[in-house]
């Protein structure tokens, strides 16, 4: 039997998946690592970590396989949005600044508000925010200046991870287009944006298309991993279009919702779409397909900070939380811990619970927390429908596939029927397909519905959905209200932690 394998490096765990040429699930494992945190609004990740992590997680996979003259090759899905600055020996010069940072706002502010921020968008499809490498090299530049005048390179996480397989230097078109660099028309490093960076193109890594394959890795990592040097490695793309593609919604009236740390909706466009409001996201699964949709930066993040912060165990909390009625009596929540993206891109947004009184317990906040981060999918929704057209049908992936509850309140608040896959590791699956095709084994990804595979449909309630419509007002009016007030709160958060706060790490 011949295998593919998709590894997806995620923001907290790299997972890797053997599949066999029928798109059926053999293998699989996963490898976790930390976010640091030393201070507010500052989100690294150590790049060496995940390279390990990487390894790790291919290898337990080969080592179930057994052989390696049965791997087909190894695919590729990773993360958006991080940089990291390497010097002239090929060594990193600090950690990966990772999407969640947020230390570029008054760049990406200033930057926003100039013509320029829209004239990059609408060349790139990149908002501009904090999230942007754009915006992360500028500050950088401003910031670290001892670092920068030492740079050589600018790459992501994954760009490292095959420097450091193959000693390249490339980056796939799909992450490429997550960098505000991209040109969507020539598909080529924008003039502009490298103007306005204040760097060249040799400073950013070669363009290669999502199926390009490369062999010849490292004796030294493949004994570790336990393959042959000669073992294909297909390139793949980045995690949020590899889950459209994985996840089997790639047509006209059928979104994609991929729930981890964070969460997006997208659906697929033959041509890039941007928004006169700003307010989406275009980035490229290939040269012909495009994913058009929002990111939200508070999802499984919120779930995890709720349950590390209150205590007691997520099962049970759960099941005391799905016998609360629809709009958890009165309680709102704001999940943006850490700012938002879409369809705000206001890095000073904060959390709010809203509505407590005497009588909520710990499952109450627990379901708020729940349906505020399915408001902030709604509200993704709105926008995107607007310029895309009506979205029938929600193909779900990612960690929240886990909770039923969590499943049942998205469909209620979006109003809208729910389909979770078979294969859950969308991106990773999405990986294989683009292997798939980068060996010819599919001529084209409109084969994607031969390995597509229903797991479960959730169909909406309608009475519930009401109800979450005349909350969602609600959180609408909280956001609009307290705009103001969280940048506030955010200069006092930020003039307190110069005096110093404990620093943080999180699996």
């Amino acid at each position: 039997m011949k295998y593919l394998i998709g590894t997806d490096i995620g923001t907290t765990a790299t997972k890797t998946v053997a599949y066999d040429l029928n798109g059926r699930t053999i293998f699989k494992s996963e490898v976790c690592y930390k976010l640091l945190m030393p201070k507010i609004g500052m989100i690294e990740q150590d790049p060496d970590e995940i390279f390990d992590s990487v390894l790790d997680s291919i290898e337990k996979v080969v080592r179930q396989i057994g052989k390696s003259n049965t791997i087909a090759g190894i695919s590729f899905s990773g993360a958006m949005h991080s940089i990291i600055p390497i010097d002239k020996n090929g060594d990193k010069l600090m950690n990966a600044v990772i999407w969640a940072d947020t230390r570029s706002s008054q760049v990406a502010k200033d930057l926003r508000e100039s013509g320029e921020g829209f004239a990059i968008y609408k060349s790139t499809g990149t908002p501009i925010h904090p999230m942007l490498p754009l915006c992360k090299i500028i500050w950088l530049k401003s910031n670290k200046k001892n670092i920068f005048e030492k740079t050589s390179k600018l790459i992501s996480v994954k760009e490292y991870i095959f420097y450091k397989l193959f000693g390249l230097y490339v980056i796939d078109h799909s992450m490429a287009s997550g960098t505000g660099f991209l040109n969507l028309k020539n598909m080529k490093w924008d003039d502009t944006a490298l103007r306005i960076a204040g760097i060249n193109e040799n400073m950013l890594s070669e363009i290669v298309p999502v199926d390009h394959i490369f062999k010849g890795i490292k004796d030294l990592y493949a004994a570790k991993i336990g393959i042959d040097p000669e073992v294909p490695f297909i390139i793949g793309g980045a995690d949020g279009p590899l889950a459209n593609l994985g996840s089997g919604a790639v047509q006209k009236g059928i979104s994609s919702v991929s729930v981890g740390t964070s969460g997006a909706m997208r659906v697929i466009s033959d041509s890039p779409v941007v928004d006169r409001k700003m307010r989406t996201f275009t980035y490229v699964l290939d040269e012909s397909h495009f994913t058009i949709g929002g990111a939200v930066s508070n999802a499984g993040m919120a779930v995890k900070w709720f349950m590390d912060n209150f205590g007691g165990k997520i099962d049970s909390t759960m099941a005391k939380a799905s016998k609360i009625k629809a709009g958890s009596d009165g309680l709102v929540f704001l999940p943006h811990l850490t700012g938002e993206r879409s369809p705000y891109w206001d890095a000073s947004l904060r959390g709010v619970f809203f509505g407590m009184n005497i009588y909520h317990k710990k499952p109450h906040f627990l379901r708020a927390t729940l349906e505020g981060i399915g408001y902030s999918l709604y509200d993704v929704d709105l926008a995107l429908e607007e310029i895309t057209g009506k979205i029938d049908e929600v193909h779900l992936s990612g960690g929240m596939t886990r909770s039923k509850l969590w499943i049942k309140i998205l469909a209620d608040v979006l109003g809208k029927k729910v389909l979770t896959m078979k294969n859950d590791d969308s991106s990773a699956f999405g990986a294989m397909i683009v292997g798939m095709k980068a060996l010819k084994i599919i001529d084209n990804f409109d084969e994607v519905k031969n390995f597509f595979l229903i797991s479960k449909t959730y169909f909406p309630d309608a009475k519930n959905h009401d109800v979450y419509m005349k909350i969602f007002e609600i959180y609408k009016m909280l956001h609009d209200d307290l705009k103001k007030d969280f940048k506030n709160i955010v200069e006092f958060q930020e003039g307190s932690d110069k005096d110093g706060t404990e620093g943080r790490s999180f699996t």
